[in-house]
């Protein structure tokens, strides 16, 4: 999603899940989450996480997939 955007002119800036938590209110929905994104991304000492690129993608699929090949059932 963030290449798609990347390539159409917009500036990708994502957020570690892990930085948005701590503003959740309560339940988890939509509306929460997307409150809580927004609480986020107004904080000035905000970190933002590259987007990953292609070839980056490519290998964590080749290690999942290893990983969960090697799993003993």
């Amino acid at each position: 999603m963030g290449k798609g955007a990347s390539d159409l002119g917009h500036v990708v800036r994502l957020i570690s899940p892990q930085f948005v938590t701590p503003f959740v209110k309560s339940n988890k929905n939509d509306r929460n989450d997307a409150e809580a994104i927004c609480e986020t991304v107004g904080r000035p000492t905000m970190r933002f996480v590259p987007p990953k690129s292609a070839d980056q993608l490519a290998i964590q699929a080749v290690h999942q997939a290893s990983s969960i090949r090697f799993v003993d059932f």
